[in-house]
Parts: C-alpha cells; sequence; structure tokens
C-alpha cells in the first residue's frame, strides 16, 4: 500500500490499468513480470481468522462520539490517528482513524459492527509486522 500526496485518482487509476495489461501481456507470452515474477515460497503462511487492528474511514457529523460508541461496541478497543478529512464538499467531512481490539475481530464482524456506527467509506486491516 502507498500512502501520501500522489498524480490524482484518474493519472493513478491509469497507471494502475497500464501496469496490469503490462503484467497480462507479459504473463501471455510466458515471460517473468519484472518484478512480479513467480516465486516458490518454502513456507506457507498461516490462516489469520480477523485482525486486531483496522483502519476505519467513515463520515460522521460527530466523531468523539463515534470514537465513544466504537469503545462501548469493541470491548477494550483504543481508537487512535484520528484524522478528519476534508473533500471538495465544506459540508461532508471524513474521519480516519484505527481501532485496535485486544483481541482478533473477524473483519465481517467488525465491519457490521462500524455501518451500524455511521456511513463507512472504507475499512483496511493494518498490517502488522
Amino acid at each position: 500500500m502507498y500512502v501520501g500526496p500522489g498524480a490524482g485518482q484518474f493519472p493513478t487509476g491509469n497507471s494502475v490499468v497500464a501496469d496490469l495489461i503490462h503484467v497480462g501481456q507479459t504473463i501471455t507470452s510466458n515471460g517473468d513480470v519484472y518484478p512480479f515474477a513467480l516465486k516458490v515460497a518454502t513456507t506457507q503462511p498461516k490462516p489469520v481468522s480477523g485482525n486486531r487492528s483496522y483502519w476505519v474511514l467513515v463520515a460522521t457529523d460527530d466523531p468523539d462520539s463515534l470514537v465513544d460508541n466504537i469503545k462501548l461496541s469493541v470491548a477494550g478497543a483504543v481508537v487512535s490517528n484520528q484524522l478528519t478529512i476534508r473533500g471538495f464538499d465544506p459540508h461532508q467531512a471524513w474521519t480516519s482513524l484505527e481501532v485496535t481490539a485486544p483481541t482478533l475481530v473477524a473483519q465481517p464482524h467488525f465491519t457490521t459492527t462500524m455501518q451500524r456506527l455511521a456511513d463507512v467509506k472504507a475499512i483496511y486491516p493494518v498490517l502488522e509486522a
């Protein structure tokens, strides 16, 4: 995942589609797709039934109330990295925050919980090292 300022959604989308077309054409011609050449893994990843941390992007009028409700809905949750994001519409504000639970929480359960609390735009598991 890349995070930070970029060229914008349309130039970025165009680049992603161009890369995918290149990868597809290279695979069709039996060539190695740098840097995506297939490699055999020596170990298999362990299946994960859930995650402890999620990034949540929600539309909400009252982020502080949302944080309180998250703490009530996900027992022992810690909410951090709260950031308000304003787009082109001055009346619309999104809140980005990280929710860390004391135990693993399955994505469907977590998503359902967040949807009950606010207008969810996106939920991503946080990749932990």
